[in-house]
């Protein structure tokens, strides 16, 4: 039974907590036997103590407290509590004036923390100290770890300075350190973290150690030294910070003398990998995105710090956009350092940058309520650009070179001892002026066989469109629209319609669309909980380009011969090279038109469920509907490619996509077969979850490189297995994934260095996370072998959870 005394003194207790006044030096004091000797100004307490002292609670068996001293000495089951601190112990001898004393036989928890020793001594008011001492901040019995150290200085909310500390695990000393500091609050704390073993396929062994700067609670860092076993020391940063809630950024950076570089000049080695977002006033938007490094293979040699690598360059970038009520204008530059050419350095990078690139988009806007009229507006400006300055490529052949010259007054010869220079370099013309490319003859009709490659210019787009969407009786949804497209270029080549060359071409078309869509739709109810949706949408596109107007100039080339199937493919070799292919094009997409008279024909097949029972738990971030079949599938049909008679292929690929989705298990199933190459891509996953969060996964993909003209290659075949898999256990968690190549590239006669196993798994990776019982420190492991890579990365560390 609780005693009415005990409840009043609590009641106390709690009051004088709540005082905001200054510390009482007096002390209430109540037990069942009290003993006042007033010439000694001795109170004595016995049975049942109950003492209160500036806002702190003491309970014993017996207390004698000594008035002329302000101490006190209490034994049997102490027990002294205050805000932040739980003592207890055999005996305890304490100033209640100074609030300082010495514990015996003594544990003292706060939260999470627990310090105990022989002697526990509080020199401060958060402050204790302990020789032969036992530190930890588990709750398990016994606890999952800990420290016994020497000397224990701990300082609750601050941190724990632990002299030549050993850890346990389950109470087994494991590892001995010299010293140890430790933060003794759950916040974010400044001080060493746990070492991280780390081991890669070129570095050898290392070990981080990262020191945490916990600088305030908007800005942190983290200094990590590493020590790599063949490539020698490096110091990695990192900060980050959070100026708002959508406004925050986050720096890496790293500084190494490689010693395994053999040239003594190469071996400083660095990498800048930056990004912030900020959400400024009135509706502005500043992106920063940097990826810099020292050498092209930083990112293969460092990938665990600077994830770059298989990149086909590095981009950065500056943008700022200004958001309106109905459209966005962009501001940006772009700076690219190219990681596919093979020279170390990135010196004489010839990379293109967009330096600047504006765009503005406008979204629809009704502009007739009769008809239901819209309008939007693209506009774009556009700067390609090149560190070196050069505008163009002198990019013939070395035969070429070899047979052509051009001599002092520009005139073309095929006569090797006159005192000219080869064209087919960049130092070709003494003044470094354009080649536009006349035949050996001086004519203009082989100039398609010798123009120099134009590289940089300016370029200003501009597309307005307008369309109105309508029902044909509730059945059909049509929607016809209308676009005109303008393009004006600035090319710094001397203009010479002669040859084909403008310094200001320009391109114009206007583009005509349909897009007719029908809705079958039916609901039926598959239990008593569950409705079910079951829609078929048809859809009929047609896009219609009537004529492009341009000026005279071999930067467009001739774009009658792209295929279709060019449309989404990145601009390559095949499409600048228009000396071969007679395609000109040279920035980006934009100035690809392809498609001018296409029809697509499309069909989708939907199943949507909707369970009455998940209807109570329903919110904004969930959805009451699940969608659980998909099947889509489209073709389109080149009415401009009959124009090529027997040599026509119109019918271009036949893309499906598949999504299942039946309680734990999903698949998605895409496709893409090609009719005259006779060739089908695949990409597959399936993924089955069960037992709550553990699955398991299977994915296919099958990829040939399509050309422009039958047959396809087969040795561009590429087939890979993956396989995925997340394990949850009580403790432990695991997760998988390899791929496994079913064909596998055989290595050169030359190079032997790369085992069976090897070419058929050439990418694997094992993560874990072991998390013992009170949740109170975890060890994560990992090993990953990449791409390219013929050792695998191991890694190792682990992680505390200190303090209150």
């Amino acid at each position: 039974m609780i005693h009415l005394k005990s409840v009043l003194f609590l009641i106390i207790f709690l009051l004088s907590v709540l005082a905001s006044g200054q510390p009482a030096t007096t002390i209430i004091a109540d037990a069942d036997e009290m003993i006042k000797d007033t010439p000694s100004q001795t109170l004595t307490l016995k049975g049942n103590v109950n003492v209160i002292f500036q806002q702190q609670h003491l309970l014993c068996d017996k207390a004698i407290v000594y008035e002329d001293t302000k101490t006190l000495v209490a034994e049997g089951n102490v027990i002294l509590q205050n805000p932040r601190t739980t003592l207890r112990g055999d005996k305890i001898e304490f100033n209640y004036e100074e609030n300082k004393g010495t514990i015996y036989n003594g544990v003292v928890t706060s939260g999470r923390v627990l310090l105990q020793a022989d002697v526990i001594k509080k020199v401060g008011e958060d402050e204790y100290e302990a020789d032969e001492a036992y530190y930890t901040s588990c709750t398990t019995c016994p606890p999952s770890w800990g420290f016994t150290a020497a000397n224990v200085k701990a300082e609750i909310g601050g941190y724990a300075y632990i002299s030549r500390p050993w850890l346990h695990l389950l109470e087994f000393p494991v590892l001995p350190l010299p010293y140890l500091v430790v933060p003794l609050n759950s916040k974010r704390q400044t001080g060493f973290l746990v070492p991280k073993p780390l081991s890669t396929p070129d570095g050898g062994f290392s070990i981080e150690v990262p020191f945490f700067w916990a600088i305030d609670k908007s800005h942190d860092a983290t200094f990590s030294f590493l020590n790599h076993e063949f490539r020698g020391p490096q110091l990695v940063t990192n900060y980050r910070y959070v100026t708002s809630e959508k406004s925050s950024g986050e720096l890496n950076t790293g500084f190494i003398r490689d010693r395994s570089i053999e040239n003594l000049a190469l071996r400083n080695r660095w990498f800048i990998d930056y990004g912030h977002h900020y959400d400024l006033p009135n509706d502005y938007t500043q992106r920063t995105r940097l990826a810099l490094a020292s050498d092209r293979k930083y990112a293969f040699d460092y990938f665990f710090q600077f994830p770059h690598n298989g990149e086909p360059a590095l981009e950065n970038s500056v943008s700022l956009s200004k958001s309106f009520e109905n459209s966005l204008l962009t501001l940006e530059s772009s700076f690219y350092l190219s990681q596919i050419e093979q020279e170390f350095r990135f010196d004489g990078d010839q990379s293109l940058h967009r330096l600047p690139e504006i765009n503005f988009n406008m979204t629809d806007q009704k502009i007739s309520e009769d008809i239901g009229l819209y309008f939007s507006l693209d506009l774009q400006y556009l700067n390609i650009a090149r560190s070196n300055g050069l505008a163009f490529e002198h990019t013939r052949s070395g035969a070429e070179c070899t047979t052509y010259f051009i001599d002092d007054n520009g005139n073309i010869t095929t006569n090797p001892d006159n005192p000219g220079t080869p064209v087919c370099y960049p130092t070709a013309l003494s003044n470094g002026q354009f080649v536009y490319g006349p035949g050996p003859d001086g004519t203009v009709a082989n100039n398609t066989a010798y123009g120099d490659l134009i590289r940089t210019g300016q370029r200003f787009d501009v597309s307005p469109r307008i369309h109105a969407p309508f029902w044909i009786g509730n059945i059909f949804d049509v929607d016809p629209s209308f676009s005109v497209r303008y393009t004006q270029y600035s090319l710094g080549v001397q203009s010479d319609p002669n040859q084909g060359y403008d310094s200001f071409p320009s391109r114009f078309y206007t583009e005509f669309g349909v897009s007719t869509k029908s809705y079958i739709s039916k609901v039926v109810e598959w239990d008593q909980d569950t409705k079910l949706r079951h829609s078929v949408i048809p859809r009929v596109d047609l896009r219609y380009i009537p004529e492009v107007y341009k000026s005279n100039h071999n930067f467009f080339g001739n774009q009658d011969s792209l295929k279709y199937v060019r449309e989404l493919q990145p601009i390559d070799d095949s499409d600048v090279d228009w000396r071969n292919g007679g395609r000109g094009v040279q920035f980006d997409a934009n100035d690809r038109i392809i498609g001018k008279q296409i029809l697509t024909l499309g069909l989708s097949n939907i199943i949507v469920s909707r369970d009455k029972k998940q209807d109570k738990n329903y919110n904004s971030l969930s959805s009451q509907y699940q969608r659980n079949f998909l099947f889509d599938v489209n073709q389109t049909f080149d009415m401009h490619e009959l124009r090529k008679g027997n040599d026509a292929r119109p019918w271009q690929a036949i893309n499906t996509l598949t999504e299942l989705r039946l309680g734990p298990l999903s698949q998605i199933v895409s496709t893409a077969t090609y009719p005259y190459h006779n060739r089908t891509i695949w990409n597959t996953n399936t993924q089955l979850r069960f037992l709550g969060r553990n699955y398991i996964g299977i994915g296919y993909s099958k990829f040939y490189t399509i050309p422009l003209e039958p047959p396809v290659d087969e040795d561009t075949r590429r087939e890979t297995v993956n396989l995925t898999t997340g394990l949850y256990f009580p403790y432990f968690y695991i997760s998988g994934r390899v791929m496994y190549d079913l064909n596998p590239i055989e290595s050169s006669p030359n190079n032997n260095t790369t085992s069976d196993f090897e070419k058929q798994f050439p990418y694997w990776q094992i993560a874990s996370v072991i998390t013992p019982p009170g949740s109170c420190w975890s060890i994560l492991g990992s090993m990953e072998q990449a791409l390219g890579q013929n050792k695998p990365t191991i890694s190792i560390s682990m992680e505390f959870k200190f303090g209150e």
